[in-house]
């Protein structure tokens, strides 16, 4: 009887409650409003130490930007990519969502 944005945040919550070592999100924003994701980004980085991992799919890049240390790349099912964020701004000036794009852009004539 809950919507699909409730089901989502409900799902999140009942994760995030326990105390593991290992967290797997996929697609932790989707189907959320603004607000509930400013809640559920708070939530995944009080959960965020040294001795837990916490592993988050996501479409939503700019999302996930703002969270995450490590981005690991695939496409087609093969491994791309797994980089540093802060050194990949550093050494590489692009941004998550900028290898995203390059990573995943369509070619020339594609639609977008």
């Amino acid at each position: 009887t809950l919507s699909s944005g409730m089901m989502a945040k409900l799902k999140i919550a009942v994760t995030l409650a326990r105390d593991a070592a290992i967290y797997m999100l996929d697609e932790p924003f989707n189907g959320i409003d603004l607000l509930a994701r400013d809640v559920i980004r708070e939530c995944i980085l009080e959960r965020a130490a040294d001795d837990k991992l916490l592993l988050l799919s996501s479409h939503l890049v700019e999302e996930m930007e703002a969270i995450a240390d490590e981005a690991v790349y695939l496409k087609e099912g093969k491994l791309v990519e797994q980089v540093n964020l802060e050194a990949m701004r550093n050494e590489r000036n692009l941004s998550m969502a900028d290898r995203y794009r390059q990573i995943y852009g369509h070619s020339e004539g594609a639609m977008a």
